[in-house]
């Protein structure tokens, strides 16, 4: 099992691309983020609360492809649930250099886009020495270097 990280979570994040851009880099901030900011909890985050308070997360790495899914169905059987947006927004918050190491996904909460039917989910990243908050399809397999954030149920 990884490492077990307390990290408090506020439940707040920018709407505004020129706070976030303060905080990732400059033109690292996928405009999709800002075209439908409407987030949706996965199924087994919806009992959940968005009171403040420290949360025990798990940056979970499988060492293979994956997909999501099979990714929440495997933490799920050791007391874990996927982390929301905001909550992985907040552990970078605290961990900035950790997405320099290697791409970190959220999955615990999606934006849906009925124009494509795609469901994507929040991920932070480096590209070219800068912070990246982007995104990631949810149905699409992530690779091995992949990093996923989890919470202690």
């Amino acid at each position: 099992m990884s490492e077990i990280i307390k990290v408090y979570v506020d439940y707040r994040m920018p709407h505004d691309k020129d706070t976030l851009e303060k905080e990732f880099s400059i033109d690292g901030v996928a405009d999709r983020y800002f075209e439908q900011n409407i987030w949706y909890k996965h199924d087994s985050c919806k009992n959940y609360d968005e009171i403040p308070k420290y949360l025990d997360f798990a940056l979970k790495h499988f060492g293979r492809n994956i997909f999501a899914e099979d990714a929440i169905k495997e933490m799920d059987s050791q007391g874990f649930r996927p982390a929301t947006h905001l909550e992985g927004y907040a552990f970078v918050k605290y961990f900035p250099w950790l997405q320099y190491q290697f791409k970190m996904i959220a999955v615990g909460s999606y934006m849906y886009y009925g124009d494509d039917d795609y469901d994507y989910c929040i991920a932070f990243r480096s590209k070219d020495s800068k912070s990246i908050l982007s995104y990631v399809w949810f149905y699409g397999e992530s690779t091995s270097e992949t990093r996923f954030l989890f919470v202690k149920k």
